[in-house]
């Protein structure tokens, strides 16, 4: 694929933690016609030669290999990365590419759900089918860049980063759900955090670590990642940070700022997208984009008990992730 000759032709990666609203942004980037989105590449193709924590003084070492890994997150096209629905008509495909995209994806998705493995199935190859000549904007979505976020930014220059933050109560509480729906086996996957300076920082040893509470690691798992992503990031132009509970109180002004920041103009398939994703009647399927939006940004503040609505507040208190996250009285 040709390297942007333009900032505003570079690529955009859209990072956060898990549930915090990343697969929503994404399809709202997605629903522009002239983006080509991949869905979480880095979960397909995990070694790519890069360290998943870039030790700060070898950034500068860095940048070529990550430069690379980008690129082939770009190329990863596989079911996972490219079949994620809704599906938006593209102006690179034209209707009778995009109706073959479309059924390719969906026979996939058949023929896997006769008993393929999870690897085997979102590794499944799906062809762009773009029309020659067209040179689509990329979009890369992912939940598990924390660790090689500065590496990007340095390695590249032209691109657009876009950090979405969610507040810790609704975080924890939808990993507590889909751990009780049987999404997760463990709803902690918190043995890196341990690794990174900023766990250092607020003295968060192995020992102290270890003898918290389930709620509570989740809740430093939280902390930490988005700590780590901000601080990487920080003083960097080229990067918008996104408050949650914000961009849901007003999705189409918020996206609009967000398109005209990442050099890409407003279209009417994207303000659609948002209206139909965001007052949404139907059954509530824990991995959707389609959502009362009103309704789910407050959901933890019912679901939650009290007591451990206290106690993730305790805990953000001690970060400074404070001005991030909506008011809370204890």
């Amino acid at each position: 694929m040709t390297r942007p000759a333009h900032p505003d032709q570079g690529p955009i990666l859209l990072l956060g933690a898990p549930r915090s609203g990343t697969s929503w942004l994404g399809k709202i980037f997605d629903s522009h016609p002239d983006v080509l989105y991949r869905h979480e590449p880095d979960a397909v193709q995990e070694d790519f030669g890069l360290p998943w924590l870039c030790p700060a003084e070898e950034t500068p070492e860095m940048c070529a290999a990550a430069a690379a890994y980008v690129q082939r997150m770009v190329g990863t096209a596989t079911l996972k990365t490219s079949g994620i629905r809704p599906f938006f008509a593209k102006n690179y495909r034209g209707k009778l590419r995009q109706g073959l995209h479309a059924g390719m994806v969906l026979g996939l998705n058949g023929v896997a759900a006769l008993g393929m493995g999870g690897r085997a199935r979102k590794s499944l190859p799906v062809p762009d089918l773009m029309r020659r000549g067209h040179v689509p904007r990329i979009v890369v979505k992912s939940v598990s860049a924390q660790g090689r976020a500065r590496v990007f930014a340095r390695a590249l220059p032209d691109a657009r980063f876009v950090v979405i933050v969610r507040d810790p109560w609704g975080h924890v509480a939808s990993i507590l759900r889909g751990t009780e729906q049987g999404k997760y086996e463990s709803p902690a996957h918190v043995d890196w955090i341990l690794d990174t300076e900023q766990a250092q920082r607020h003295g968060l040893t192995a020992e102290r670590f270890a003898a918290l509470p389930g709620l509570e690691k989740l809740v430093w798992n939280w902390a930490i990642f988005n700590e780590k992503l901000i601080d990487d990031l920080s003083g960097i132009a080229t990067v918008r940070i996104v408050r949650y509970h914000e961009f849901c109180a007003d999705p189409l002004t918020q996206a609009r700022e967000l398109f005209a920041f990442a050099g890409l103009r407003w279209h009417r398939q994207t303000e659609d997208f948002i209206a139909r994703s965001t007052n949404f009647n139907g059954r509530d399927r824990y991995y959707q984009v389609f959502k009362d939006t009103a309704r789910a940004v407050n959901r933890w503040r019912q679901d939650m008990p009290a007591e451990d609505q206290n106690r993730v507040f305790a805990v953000l208190r001690e970060t400074a992730l404070l001005p991030l996250c909506p008011d809370f009285a204890p």
